[in-house]
């Protein structure tokens, strides 16, 4: 059996992408907001990857959002 296991940075860019498969649009953005850290470098090497002008605003914009409480969280680390 093969499992395969997707990160946090790419579970936020795919349910930005494609949130009908994810749920309604809050459950996404509540989902999100319980995540402590996000390694911003695999996060726009992904979104480039996907290269979905669409989907990099949606995760520009919900980073945007939560700017302060992430990097909070990342310079305690």
């Amino acid at each position: 059996m093969e499992l395969r296991i997707a990160s946090l940075e790419r579970t936020l860019v795919d349910a930005l992408d494609r949130p009908d498969l994810s749920g309604s649009r809050e459950e996404i953005w509540r989902s999100l907001e319980s995540v402590e850290f996000f390694n911003l470098d695999k996060v726009v090497e992904y979104g480039l990857l996907l290269g979905n002008a669409t989907t990099g605003a949606k995760v520009g914009f919900f980073l945007e959002q939560h700017r302060k409480p992430l990097m909070e969280e990342g310079t305690k680390r």
